[in-house]
């Protein structure tokens, strides 16, 4: 196969850094340290590796902060292109690690891979915490940057819904003051939401039935709950709480977890 050149641009608030490689080269490409609120513009230039026009299929990557564009999609023989990549870091942290693919129209062709990896300090980070602790570390990376929260109870054991989140700074990047959880903003009549600082840099969230001895009506229901601090990069973070009280033994939620 014919060797071909890909450079790589990296440009983070005005800084610019080059690499090259090629085809037989390793394609990890690593980027530098950013925190939560910097965008990454990645430029790629890579070229058809056949001796033959190609078309590209489909561009997709495995990560949902990817914007990718690239100038042509048909391609003559070992002709080259650019390959656009914005990367938008908010709501994630920590190391990551995700991949792009350009996917020819001609199945034969072997679709290209580059995987980029760079980190993100976080702003300010959510993540979901065991019921019972330890609260005083960050949970496993699974349970990492949730958004998303589900709970499945019965009706008539309200006692048994709790749900515990850790909003958390690292200290390069909090506040002088610490971080702190200004307001919890709730309009629903299920749960009721409390604080607990627990570090400069850490605060619980504790969620609990708002009545456990009450037996409501089975219901499932998507709300909105917001947690404001006093971060100036991110005052507030925006989250789906999404609760199902019934009798089913399934979990209605499972899809999402």
């Amino acid at each position: 196969m014919h060797q071909y050149r890909m450079t790589l641009a990296m440009a983070v608030l005005g800084v610019i850094c080059t690499w090259s490689l090629s085809a037989d080269e390793d394609t990890t490409l690593v980027g530098p340290r950013l925190f939560e609120h910097q965008r990454l513009s990645v430029t790629m230039t890579i070229a058809n590796p056949y001796d033959r026009a190609v078309r590209v299929k489909h561009l997709f990557s495995t990560c949902e902060c990817f914007l990718l564009e690239m100038d042509q999609h048909v391609l003559l023989p070992y002709e080259e292109t650019t390959l656009r990549v914005k990367i938008d870091n908010r709501n994630y942290s920590g190391q990551m690690r995700q991949t792009i693919y350009v996917e020819f129209t001609d199945g034969d062709l072997e679709i290209l891979r580059r995987v980029l990896q760079w980190v993100v300090i976080p702003d300010v980070a959510i993540d979901n915490m065991p019921l019972h602790g330890p609260f005083d570390q960050r949970p496993e990376l699974l349970q990492r940057d949730i958004y998303m929260y589900t709970s499945h109870e019965r009706p008539d054991e309200l006692h048994r819904l709790q749900k515990v989140m850790l909003v958390s700074s690292p200290e390069e990047s909090r506040p002088e003051e610490g971080l702190k959880v200004t307001q919890i903003e709730y309009h629903g009549d299920i749960w009721q939401w409390q604080q607990r600082t627990i570090s400069p840099g850490k605060v619980l969230i504790i969620g609990r039935a708002r009545d456990p001895d009450a037996q409501p009506d089975p219901v499932r229901l998507e709300e909105d709950l917001v947690i404001h601090t006093n971060h100036p990069r991110k005052p507030r973070l925006e989250i789906k709480k999404m609760t199902a009280l019934d009798f089913e033994s399934d979990d209605p939620w499972a899809q999402f977890r």
